[in-house]
């Protein structure tokens, strides 16, 4: 056997009775290497979801079968992977990769062959022209929109935009189109320094626009140190990070009464989300492996098996071409363990996943849910986009 393959042993519950064959699907993820953790816990989580799907019945009265491949994050070893689950292994469908480059080389693969392809990760992967790649993880660029949005609700007029290294320019600069495309004044744009000696003169620069709030792209190690540089700036000023801020980290680095209202838009952790599914979904988690679910990529992974599961079903198929027209012009509002589903034409999810957080008493605090919007005088308070009265 293949020393990357691993077979997942399912249980099977109640006396259901299976056809001789089995419908393969073939779950990629890094199990070892630097992403090994979240490997692992995307495994646990298709491992409940497959027993979830066999308890009740399998799929058209076969059981499933998931047939796990180590991807070790590295493109070449991803790429052998998925041809020999397709060639070796005849799955009908592959899910995975959580790393973009590893991502990019299942989908080469892929689209030469009759299988659909749904991805959990990636997100800073472009889309495309594929037709039988779906993603269940929302595309990093979909923050900026978010980002955006919250500057507005919070009535914020003239903006700041600093960036840390340089692979962040282009989110830097991604918000600054999209903020003066909405009327706003970005009225400075500079890159900051990562170290514990700031450029003096980027504070008084900034002090000199004074704007109403900084956007800080870069990562959570980057911003802390500046944020410590608050005490140098006036109370007036705001800040917002970008996805990679919403960290612990950075409230350890910076600390608690420096980080204290600095807001984020990132994505939610499993414990964040509120809906039943999700709950009862985290609940047999807890339940089997002793622990809590720590990763957000688990569910998005969760979700691609299951909807793979109801894609066929629903179909009475596994022919990637009746797949991809069920997930593009029949599912919707898929209720998913990451919340409900709907893919668009190009195969990626519509529904909003980024949401804004602000560092409350130590903590990250989801500031508002979809329909709400920060107040504008106490950011930790949420209003009603429709009548701005506060909600408990």
């Amino acid at each position: 056997m293949d020393s990357n393959v691993l077979y997942i042993t399912l249980i099977i519950i109640g006396s259901t009775c299976y056809a001789a064959d089995t419908i393969k699907i073939g779950l990629m993820a890094p199990l070892s290497g630097e992403f090994g953790d979240i490997g692992e816990e995307v495994k646990k989580h298709i491992e409940l979801a497959s027993d979830e799907v066999n308890a009740a019945g399998g799929i058209l009265g076969r059981k499933v079968e998931v047939i796990l491949f180590d991807t070790q994050t590295k493109p070449t070893v991803a790429s052998d992977g998925a041809k020999k689950l397709i060639n070796q292994h005849n799955v009908s469908a592959i899910i995975g990769d959580l790393h973009p480059f590893t991502t990019k080389s299942i989908r080469d693969v892929i689209e030469g062959h009759n299988i659909i392809n749904i991805t959990y990760g990636a997100v800073e992967l472009p889309n495309g022209n594929y037709k039988n790649f779906f993603r269940t993880s929302p595309r990093y660029e979909e923050s900026a929109q978010v980002t955006v949005d919250t500057i507005k609700n919070l009535e914020f007029k003239r903006i700041g935009i600093l960036y840390g290294a340089e692979k962040y320019i282009p989110e830097a600069e991604r918000i600054k189109s999209m903020l003066n495309k909405e009327g706003r004044d970005v009225v400075y744009f500079n890159s900051f320094n990562d170290s514990l000696h700031f450029n003096s003169n980027i504070i008084n620069e900034l002090i000199q626009k004074n704007p109403d709030v900084v956007y800080l792209a870069g990562s959570a190690r980057e911003v802390a140190p500046f944020l410590k540089q608050k005490t140098r700036i006036p109370k007036s000023i705001k800040f917002i990070g970008g996805p990679n801020t919403k960290h612990s980290e950075l409230i350890r680095l910076a600390g608690e009464n420096v980080a204290e209202g600095f807001m984020s838009v990132a994505l939610p952790e499993p414990e964040e989300l509120g809906s039943k599914v999700t709950k009862k979904f985290l609940n047999k988690y807890k339940s089997r492996y002793q622990r809590p679910a720590e990763s957000i990529w688990g569910g998005y992974a969760a979700d691609a098996f299951k909807i793979v599961a109801d894609a066929m079903e629903k179909t009475g198929s596994n022919d990637s071409e009746v797949l991809v027209n069920y997930l593009m012009n029949e599912l919707r509002d898929f209720d998913g363990v990451s919340g409900k589903i709907t893919f668009n034409k190009k195969g990626e999810r519509t529904n909003d996943l980024y949401r804004a957080f602000s560092v409350n008493n130590g903590r990250n605090v989801m500031i508002c849910s979809p329909g709400t919007k920060p107040c504008r005088l106490n950011p930790n308070r949420c209003c009603s986009i429709e009548s701005s009265k506060r909600i408990e």
